[in-house]
């Protein structure tokens, strides 16, 4: 019985994940301009590097906006610019955005 209601709970975070990532992407379809910001560290105690991605925007109705796209283990060698703009590039791909071929800064 308990193993089944885990199993129950799991299935329905899947699902309000998946409706709501649906929103989300629905939502950034629309946006004209927003801003990203990509952010590295290293847990100290573990040694493991993580990534971030992060989207915001402002809008007149409700002003700024922030949603975090991603935060996993960065698996890349290094942070060196070719290796950022690829994290960055695939998450943005699930996401169904793509950055300005000419454009991206890194700082």
């Amino acid at each position: 019985m308990f193993f089944s209601l885990l199993f129950q709970i799991s299935r329905e975070i899947d699902k309000l994940f998946l409706e709501d990532r649906s929103k989300l992407i629905n939502l950034i379809s629309s946006l004209t301009q927003y801003c990203i910001t990509v952010d590295f560290w290293t847990e100290p105690y573990t040694k493991i590097g993580y990534g971030g991605l992060s989207i915001h925007y402002f809008d007149d109705k409700f002003g700024f906006h922030t949603f975090i796209l991603s935060c996993k283990a960065y698996k890349l060698p290094n942070q060196q610019a070719d290796n950022v703009r690829l994290f960055t590039e695939n998450v943005l791909r699930t996401f169904s955005l793509q950055i300005e071929k000419k454009y991206f800064y890194s700082v």
